[in-house]
């Protein structure tokens, strides 16, 4: 973990954390419970209902501001992929995943979405 940039403060902060320790592996199973979920009226997963929303609730200080929240992850897992200690051709095929009809289709609809929402303000109603 100390060689990650753990949680940024982004929407996706988690998936790109899980991609950056998924890339150094390897994993161990610990057969014992290390937290609880908390259940209560205020969670964040029971009141944030977009993914501005979840940008804002990472970092207020961008409230107001343009965002791109699903065009940060996808740099996030980019970025996760470059700064992982593995060879070149590694890194190679870990690019060349993104380049897969399903995928394509998911980042650019999200990239279209990013940029839909900066047109039509919904950065600005979630972030006031």
């Amino acid at each position: 973990m100390a060689d990650t940039l753990l949680l940024t403060r982004t929407g996706g902060g988690d998936r790109i954390l899980l991609t950056e320790l998924t890339l150094r592996g390897p994993f161990a199973r610990i057969p014992e419970v290390l937290f609880y979920s908390r259940s209560h009226e205020t969670r964040a997963t029971d009141t944030v209902r977009d993914v501005y929303g979840w940008a804002f609730w990472f970092d207020p200080v961008r409230r107001g501001r343009l965002i791109f929240p699903h065009t940060e992850t996808l740099a996030g897992r980019v970025r996760a992929i470059m700064r992982t200690p593995m060879p070149w051709p590694e890194k190679g095929l870990c690019f060349l995943c993104f380049l897969r009809p399903r995928l394509l289709m998911r980042y650019g609809k999200r990239a279209w979405q990013d940029v839909r929402g900066g047109i039509r303000g919904d950065w600005q109603r979630r972030g006031s």
